[in-house]
């Protein structure tokens, strides 16, 4: 059997360089594995193509680098994520105003994937609503609330939200209060944050997926990249979730 030591880099945020230089220390000293969250640039896409040549396979986690030597990505179908918001939204509007989307990096390529699937199937499905979108919070409190009010002034009754990038108790901090429990609003991850919002009715949709499986799928494929694992799981992606405040009680 495959016995695994991991090695953890968590950090709220990390730049290219901080990451670069990562990936770097772990060529030189060797790995069985990495399992990777990271933004999708030529420079990640390169130090990963550097570790499969050194023999360290690379998975990449809830956002992929298409075009990279990375084994597998590991996560949910983010254009069905989208597409689902979408349809949820779509039906759960009930005032005209523009939809904010808010996506913590320009560059996490499984956000991307998720805000144009967004975009597309809203305007099939609504053709008479606009998209706002709101990039660069990181999915912090202190960084998103800035963005957010910049974007109320100029869009002060959003019809509907859909969070890609977390922070959304400031999100629904900057909504006047008897908006934030008519605005429908979709985000992310069953979070202990995003758990008690639904349970207060904050929040109206979660769309979720189990990280203790993707994990277990990501070690799985790294093991059957060394021939420690009879075959590599046929399909890393995770099923994906609606969850309402009904599903976690009120």
């Amino acid at each position: 059997s495959a016995v695994f030591r991991p090695r953890f880099t968590l950090q709220e945020t990390m730049d290219t360089d901080d990451i670069l230089s990562h990936l770097a220390r772990i060529a030189k000293r060797g790995s069985g594995g990495v399992v990777l969250k990271a933004r999708d640039l030529p420079g990640i896409r390169d130090a990963v193509g550097h570790l499969f040549e050194k023999n360290i396979p690379t998975v990449t986690l809830v956002t992929d680098l298409p075009g990279s030597k990375r084994l597998s990505y590991i996560g949910i179908n983010n254009r069905q994520a989208g597409r689902t918001a979408a349809y949820l939204l779509a039906h759960a509007i009930r005032r005209p105003g523009p939809v904010f989307t808010t996506r913590s990096q320009d560059n996490f390529f499984g956000e991307t994937e998720r805000f144009t699937a967004f975009r597309r199937e809203l305007n099939r499905l609504r053709p008479e609503t606009d998209v706002v979108d709101i990039a660069g919070g990181a999915g912090l409190p202190g960084k998103t609330r800035p963005l957010f009010d910049a974007a109320l002034v100029n869009h002060p009754t959003p019809a509907a939200i859909y969070s890609m990038g977390g922070g959304n108790a400031a999100i629904l901090a900057a909504l006047p209060g008897d908006m934030q429990s008519t605005t429908p609003f979709v985000a992310h991850d069953l979070d202990a944050e995003n758990r008690a919002l639904l349970a207060q009715g904050a929040l109206t949709f979660v769309l979720h997926h189990d990280l203790r499986a993707d994990m277990t799928t990501a070690l799985r494929t790294l093991a059957a990249h060394h021939g420690l694992h009879p075959e590599p799981p046929s399909n890393g992606l995770s099923m994906l979730q609606v969850i309402t405040p009904h599903t976690v009680g009120r």
